[in-house]
């Protein structure tokens, strides 16, 4: 391998490291037990970094202190992990392990050389970078999205990928980031996927489910762009997560649900909300689902604890996120108007309303309609025609799950039985429902496919013979080898450098209040950057850190102040 190879690597094994040794840490204090995997200890220890550093960056910028106060946590996780494992026998190195060993070796190799690649998505140069920046320079801006949209979508994403870019990485973060979380993911899968070829091992119809999501991994690590710093990675890391634990859940147990599943899944889905959004898809029908599925059977004794579970979740991640949104545009779901209190560094409605007409749009495939005058369009037809005939991110796993519903169907008629596992499709179906019917963008809803096609095979599973259900098994396989191999052909990956970022292309300008800025010309990486600045003052003259309003909002009326 390359040296810049070799130090990504060097880096996702600290940052592993430190994520791992706070979700045991966090572990302990929240679920009272031992952590059963570095899997979950990694993804619990990420979430709850997210949470924190959306309380920290009210206060302080995120910088190497930042790094230090999270260094402390990992440690005091990694000491009672210590602890606990002293009272276990070794394990043995079993052919599996050995397999999935030298795989997972390959896996993070590839994945650290795609994570060269030059950032090639244009929003890079309009708010990635500008927003990583401005919380590497200051603690939370008010009024920052007057300066430019993106700047107060408010998606936590980009605190994370802060803490990525400071200290030795600095301005290299982008290269960093979302390869880590697509790595988390594939490796897993990869595990179950060792296990389901491995002759002998125990597998489980779980795992099938991950062998889903590492099939989707690879997609993603081998036809996105890798190097740039967009939350859409997190958020497809969000989906595969939420999606993949509660079918693996319900696939296992049945409706057996454990209680640490369920304080798990109201967690994640409280963070991954404030990470980007759109992850509500995902979230809200699984938590709704496996909250309904565990408190049922003895409700009155359940419900208090669930409840209680629900408000700490939505307290420590949530609120803090609707605050930081109230703080960064005015509005706390921006771009959407709702609950709008009139603070008076609010972005102006009218443009916050033609952002959200915009996205929705965009989501659609009809961001260059007249939509600002219309409160419909049609949108349907033409979305079906471009995904139909361009894209295999959708056709795949479409195509799986439309030839794995038939098949249930016609099993479950002529054996007049369901398997007992069926409810496992319910909050995956309702997802794709809900996503088809506000943002039916397939990148938002990638990850859910696959795990949607994987329950429907397990499933179909329960009625196929053993070579059958083998057949199937290796069928489904195939599909993730020949992405890989698709991938490995691709040329366009520097492996004796890090790519970096775009040329900037802006001109001198300054605000209202007479403050150089940079107006944007295609290109801001560095702050401060607009591109209507003349529009904007500072509230404190001179001082950044004071926040901007537009001089399209009207103060407000002296009973209001």
């Amino acid at each position: 391998m390359s040296p810049p190879v070799v130090w990504i690597c060097v880096a996702w094994s600290a940052l592993a490291l430190l994520f791992a040794g706070i979700g045991s840490l966090a572990w302990r204090t929240l679920f009272g037990d031992e952590p059963r995997s570095l899997h979950g200890c990694f993804w619990l220890g990420w979430l709850g970094v997210v949470a924190f550093l959306q309380v920290w960056q009210l206060f302080f910028r995120i910088d190497t202190w930042t790094q230090l106060v999270l260094l402390s946590f990992a440690v005091a996780g990694w000491s009672g992990w210590a602890r606990g494992r002293q009272r276990r026998p070794p394990a043995r190195w079993s052919r599996e392990t050995w397999l999935f060993a030298g795989l997972g070796l390959a896996l993070v190799a590839w994945t650290a050389a795609r994570s060269l690649a030059p950032p090639g998505n244009l929003d890079t140069c309009l708010y990635f970078v500008q927003t990583i920046r401005w919380m590497e320079a200051y603690p939370l801006v008010v009024g920052l999205g007057n300066l430019q949209h993106g700047l107060g979508f408010n998606h936590s994403y980009y605190l994370y990928a802060a803490l990525v870019d400071v200290g030795p990485f600095r301005g290299l973060g982008q290269h960093l980031g979302n390869g880590l979380l697509f790595l988390a993911l594939g490796l897993r899968g990869l595990a179950s996927t060792v296990r389901l070829v491995t002759p002998g091992a125990r597998a489980r119809a779980s795992d099938l489910v991950w062998a889903a999501v590492l099939a989707s991994a690879l997609d993603q690590i081998g036809f996105i762009d890798l190097a740039s710093p967009a939350a859409d990675g997190a958020l497809w890391s969000m989906n595969a997560l939420l999606a993949a634990e509660g079918a693996a859940a319900l696939l296992d147990g049945g409706l057996a649900v454990r209680e640490g599943t369920v304080r798990f899944a109201l967690f994640g889905a409280a963070v991954a909300v404030t990470v980007k959004a759109l992850a509500v898809f995902v979230a809200l029908p699984l938590v709704i689902f496996l909250s309904a599925v565990w408190a049922w059977p003895q409700v009155r004794s359940r419900f208090g604890p669930l409840l209680r579970w629900a408000a700490f979740s939505g307290t420590v991640a949530d609120l803090p996120w609707m605050l930081r949104g109230l703080r960064l545009s005015g509005y706390p779901l921006y771009p959407s108007t709702l609950l709008d209190l009139h603070l008076p560094w609010r972005v102006p409605e009218a443009e916050s309303r033609h952002e959200l007409l915009y996205d929705r749009a965009f989501a659609r495939f009809q961001s260059t309609v007249d939509f600002a005058h219309r409160s419909a369009y049609p949108w349907v037809r033409h979305w079906l025609a471009i995904e139909w005939l361009d894209d295999r991110v959708f056709l795949i796993p479409a195509l799986a799950i439309a030839l794995g519903l038939v098949t249930l169907a016609i099993a479950a008629a002529k054996t007049r039985r369901l398997p007992p596992a069926w409810p496992c499709l319910l909050p995956s179906l309702a997802a794709v429902v809900f996503w088809w019917a506000v943002a039916p963008d397939p990148r938002f809803a990638t990850p859910l496919q696959w795990v949607l096609a994987a329950e429907i095979l397990a499933l179909v599973g329960f009625y196929a013979r053993a070579d059958v259900g083998r057949k199937l098994l290796w069928g489904f396989l195939a599909v993730p080898a020949v992405a890989g191999a698709l991938v490995a052909a691709r040329p366009d990956v520097p492996l004796d450098r890090f790519a970096p970022l775009p040329r900037e292309h802006f001109e001198p300008a300054t605000l209202a209040s007479g403050e150089a800025v940079h107006r944007y010309l295609g290109c801001c990486l560095e702050v401060p950057c607009s591109d209507h600045p003349e529009r904007l003052r500072l509230r404190r003259p001179g001082d950044w850190s004071g926040g901007l309003t537009s001089d399209r909002v009207a103060p407000p009326a002296a009973a209001d102040r």
